[in-house]
C-alpha cells in the first residue's frame, strides 16, 4: 500500500510540474507577444487610420492628402503637406463589397501632428449630437451622410483587440472606449476610473464584476 501512496504522490508531483511549465510557457508567450506589439507600435507611433470614406474613381495620394486637409480644417487643425510623410488607402480586393470603404491611412512627420489631431477630432465629437459628429458631409463628400472615424494607427492584435473592446463597451453600457499611445481603455461613465484592456481576458473579468 505505501508503494501505491508513493508512486500516486510521484504522479501528483509529475502533473504539477507540468501544469506549473505549462503555466510558466504561457506567460513567456504573452510576455513576447507583449514585446512584439510594443515594437509594431513604435513603428506605427505617428499613424492615424481614418475609417468609412469612400473611394473616388482614380484616387490618387494628392486627392487623399486633400481629403486629410479637408478633415483637419473640420476640427480646427490645419494639416499641411509638410506634416505628411504619406497618405495611402490599405490594400484590398476590387471585387470586395467594402473595398469602396477601405480605410485611408495617414503617416505625419511627427507623434505630435498626430496627437493634435487625434484630440481635436475627440474635442469635436464630444459636443455634438450623433448626427452632427464627424461624418462625410462635412468632408464636402456628396451622397448620404456616414460617421467617419479617425484613429491611432494599430498593429493587428491590439486592432482586433480594440474592435471587441468596443463591442463590449455597447453590450456593456460602457460610455467610453479609447485608444491612447496604443493602449485600449474603457470608462463606464464621465468621471469613472479609467480602465486598460490589456488582452481579451481583461474583458472576461471585467464582465463578470459588471455583473
Amino acid at each position: 500500500m505505501s508503494f501505491i501512496n508513493h508512486q500516486f504522490e510521484e504522479l501528483k508531483k509529475e502533473v504539477e510540474d507540468l501544469r506549473r511549465e505549462r503555466r510558466e510557457q504561457s506567460e513567456y508567450i504573452v510576455s513576447l507577444e507583449k514585446k512584439i506589439q510594443d515594437l509594431q507600435h513604435k513603428s506605427r507611433s505617428s499613424g492615424i487610420e481614418i475609417r468609412n470614406i469612400p473611394q473616388a474613381s482614380n484616387e490618387s495620394s494628392t486627392a487623399l492628402t486633400k481629403t486629410l486637409c479637408v478633415l483637419g480644417d473640420a476640427v480646427g487643425v490645419s494639416v499641411k503637406d509638410s506634416d505628411l510623410r504619406d497618405v495611402y488607402r490599405l490594400p484590398g480586393k476590387s471585387s470586395s463589397p467594402t473595398s469602396t470603404t477601405r480605410p485611408i491611412i495617414a503617416e505625419f512627420s511627427s507623434v505630435m501632428m498626430k496627437d493634435t489631431l487625434i484630440s481635436a477630432v475627440r474635442t469635436f465629437n464630444k459636443s455634438r449630437e450623433k448626427q452632427d459628429k464627424l461624418n462625410t458631409g462635412l468632408l464636402g463628400i456628396s451622397g448620404t451622410k456616414h460617421p467617419v472615424y479617425v484613429t491611432e494607427q494599430l498593429p493587428g492584435n491590439t486592432k482586433k483587440l480594440y474592435y471587441l473592446s468596443r463591442e463590449f463597451a455597447k453590450s456593456n453600457n460602457f460610455k467610453f472606449c479609447w485608444v491612447s499611445n496604443g493602449n485600449i481603455f474603457l470608462r463606464k461613465h464621465e468621471g469613472d476610473k479609467q480602465l486598460l484592456i490589456r488582452s481579451e481576458n481583461c474583458l472576461q473579468v471585467i464582465g463578470t464584476a459588471s455583473k
